[in-house]
C-alpha cells in the first residue's frame, strides 16, 4: 500500500500542479525579498572631438571642446524607501505560499484516501475471485458426478439439470468477479494517476 501511496504522490496531476505552484510561489517570495536590496548600476561615457577648422590648444588645461577627448565612469545604486509597501507585498506572497501549502496538504490527504479505498477494493475482489473459482470447480465436480450417476441410471434428469444450472451460475459469478476486479484495478490506477497497463505490471 505504501508503494501505491508514493506512486500517487509522484504521478497524480493535481499534486504535480500544486508542486509547480509552490515552486513558482517560492520564486515570487524570493523576488519580493530582493526588492529590499538596492539596484546597483554602473555607467560610463567617452567623448572624442576633432574640428579641423579650429586650432588645437597647446595647453592641456585649456578649455577646447572642439579638439579634445575625455571620458569617465561611475558606480551607483538606487534604493526605494517605501518599506511599508515592500513589507506588505512580501507578506502577501508568503500568505499565498502558505495557502498553496495548505491546499497541497489537503489534496495529499484526499489522494491518500482515494488510493487506500481503491486498494482495499482490489484486495477484496481478488479474494472474491479465488472464492468464485473454488465454487466453480466444486460445481463442475458436482456436474460430472451427476452426469456419471445419470448415465448409470442412479440419478434423474432433474438432478442433472440442477447440477448443470449450478455450474453455469458459478461460471457467471466467476466471470463477474473477474470483471469487477478489472474495474477495481482501473479505479486504483486512476487514483494513483497512472495507466492501467502500468498498474497491471505491479498488481
Amino acid at each position: 500500500l505504501d508503494s501505491y501511496f508514493q506512486l500517487a504522490y509522484k504521478s497524480r496531476g493535481e499534486l504535480k500542479a500544486l508542486r509547480s505552484l509552490q515552486h513558482a510561489q517560492r520564486a515570487r517570495v524570493s523576488l519580493e525579498k530582493s526588492r529590499f536590496y538596492p539596484d546597483i548600476f554602473r555607467a560610463g561615457y567617452y567623448t572624442y572631438a576633432r574640428a579641423w577648422a579650429v586650432e588645437e590648444q597647446g595647453s592641456p588645461f585649456a578649455y577646447d571642446p572642439y579638439n579634445s577627448w575625455f571620458g569617465g565612469g561611475g558606480l551607483g545604486f538606487k534604493l526605494s524607501l517605501d518599506l511599508a509597501s515592500r513589507i506588505g507585498g512580501l507578506d502577501e506572497q508568503r500568505a499565498t505560499g502558505r495557502k498553496f501549502e495548505a491546499q497541497a496538504k489537503a489534496y495529499r490527504q484526499k489522494v491518500t484516501m482515494d488510493v487506500a479505498t481503491a486498494y482495499a477494493e482490489v484486495q477484496d475482489l481478488k479474494k472474491k475471485i479465488g472464492l468464485a473459482r473454488t465454487a466453480h470447480k466444486a460445481a463442475r465436480g458436482w456436474l460430472i458426478a451427476k452426469m456419471d450417476l445419470y448415465e448409470s441410471g442412479f440419478a434423474e434428469m432433474r438432478d442433472l439439470a440442477d447440477a448443470l444450472s449450478a455450474f453455469f451460475k458459478r461460471r457467471l459469478e466467476h466471470d463477474q468477479a473477474v470483471m469487477n476486479y478489472n474495474l477495481a484495478v482501473a479505479r486504483l490506477a486512476a487514483a494513483c494517476g497512472v495507466s492501467v497497463r502500468t498498474l497491471a505490471k505491479i498488481e
